[in-house]
């Protein structure tokens, strides 16, 4: 067996290196046996290695002695923090229930590794200072709605497995969110339409309020809706590499000029939720002029879009097609392979209706270009003004007969369409003003 002392141990990432490791409740006499050691009853898991309850599992009852005794002692040590003015230290604590710090004034705190296996309730809280919230688990619904962070949020590498509400929540300085899980969805909007007007007055006092000042959601994941409406974006903003699984939310909200959206995933693409969504995001990057940014939106759009007409629609196939041809003017690049690809095509078809004979290679060679050179010639000249190919009987001198010309015109139309995506892809890229 261990000695008798809480084994906890953490990492922590600077600047809270000077935190140490180990356990942080130094006055804490009472250990608890899991795993061949000890803990105390803040770090004390729910079960062993082997899945087997600890005695904390029968803490899960909230009018149980245990969780009596674990409530007081988390208010003990909110009290403490307080009165020395030091900061509240809870990482690596296992709630074994519901938390509730509902209209709670929190003093600078940190929750590294902090384990909520019950709901977690913060809202109407008041983070007087930084807030670290790194590499939390939150298992069950974390409700944050109305909290206020004075200072510094940071919310990196927590894992939410239910809902998350941060709905008309204030973050006063930065928010950072980066490679957060976010397992079914997240709300971060401000003042909805059933908001009081006393809430509306509140914000129109205060113009900061339901804004963002600088938020960094780089890598992460975001299963669920997630859900920015009437949100103001004030400084820099990352949602570099996010995986979206559902359209996000931006309705009404004012997003700031350098957002990056460099490497985000978008699941979602069938919907009238999903096409309205894409559509508000694509009208956002119009007004900050990012075209690239508003081409990927636009695309994403049409896809919704298309997923609401049958399979037979017009505009269902065209739609396809576009997409197919040029990425929906997203790419100069695919034009023109599909250019290669059916000069190829085309002379194939015309090698396999002259019977594949050799030494024609040169004529039909020359034909088939000449439907993309000179699109529809075959309509106004004979064979013989064109090549000397199988198409035409020089005994007789017929004219091209009407079901090759019409192959042709197909040919020709296709070029032409493949030229004229790839100018309005390249229009699109480097579009001015």
């Amino acid at each position: 067996m261990a000695d008798d002392r809480c084994v906890f141990h953490y990492d922590y990432p600077l600047p809270h290196k000077r935190l140490g490791g180990g356990c942080q409740f130094s006055d804490e006499t009472e250990v608890f046996p899991c795993d061949d050691a000890f803990y105390c009853r803040f770090h004390l898991p729910l079960n062993d290695k082997l899945g087997i309850p600890t005695v904390k599992a029968g803490w899960q009852d909230p009018l149980s002695d245990g969780a009596l005794t674990f409530r007081a002692a988390i208010k003990h040590q909110l009290a403490h923090a307080r009165e020395r003015g030091t900061g509240l230290n809870l990482s690596g604590v296992v709630f074994p229930n519901t938390v509730d710090f509902r209209g709670t004034a929190i003093p600078r705190s940190q929750w590294y590794g902090t384990w909520f296996h019950e709901p977690a309730v913060f809202a109407n809280a008041k983070f007087e200072g930084a807030a670290d919230f790194q590499n939390a688990v939150f298992q069950s619904f974390a409700d944050f709605e109305d909290a206020k962070f004075q200072a510094y949020a940071n919310f990196q590498d927590a894992k939410f497995q239910a809902y998350a509400v941060f709905r008309d929540t204030e973050f006063r300085g930065y928010a950072g969110f980066g490679h957060a899980e976010f397992r079914h969805g997240a709300d971060f909007s401000f003042l909805d339409r059933t908001a009081t007007p006393e809430r509306q007055a509140m914000a129109a006092a205060d113009p900061d309020r339901g804004a963002f000042h600088r938020l960094q959601f780089r890598g992460a994941l975001l299963g669920g809706q997630a859900d920015f409406s009437n949100r103001r974006f004030k400084q820099a903003t990352d949602f570099s590499g996010c995986r979206f699984g559902q359209a996000p939310k931006f309705h009404n909200a004012t997003l700031y000029q350098d957002t990056d959206w460099q490497g985000a995933e978008f699941k979602e693409r069938k919907g009238g939720e999903a096409e309205r969504a894409y559509r508000t995001l694509r009208l956002a990057m119009e007004t900050n002029r990012d075209r690239p940014q508003e081409a990927v939106f636009f695309a994403l759009e049409q896809q919704a879009m298309r997923s609401l007409r049958p399979w037979w629609h017009a505009n269902r196939l065209l739609s396809y097609a576009y997409q197919v041809t040029s990425g929906y003017g997203r790419s100069a690049v695919l034009p023109l392979l599909w250019l290669v690809g059916s000069l190829m095509a085309f002379f194939l078809i015309y090698w396999t209706l002259d019977g594949w004979q050799s030494g024609r290679d040169e004529a039909l060679t020359t034909f088939t270009a000449q439907q993309a050179v000179k699109p529809f010639a075959v309509w106004g000249r004979v064979a013989t003004d064109l090549s000397p190919l199988f198409l035409y009987d020089s005994a007789s001198g017929a004219m091209i007969p009407l079901g090759f010309k019409l192959l042709a015109t197909l040919q020709s139309v296709l070029n032409l369409s493949f030229v004229a995506l790839f100018i309005l892809a390249l229009r699109w890229l480097f579009k001015r003003g």
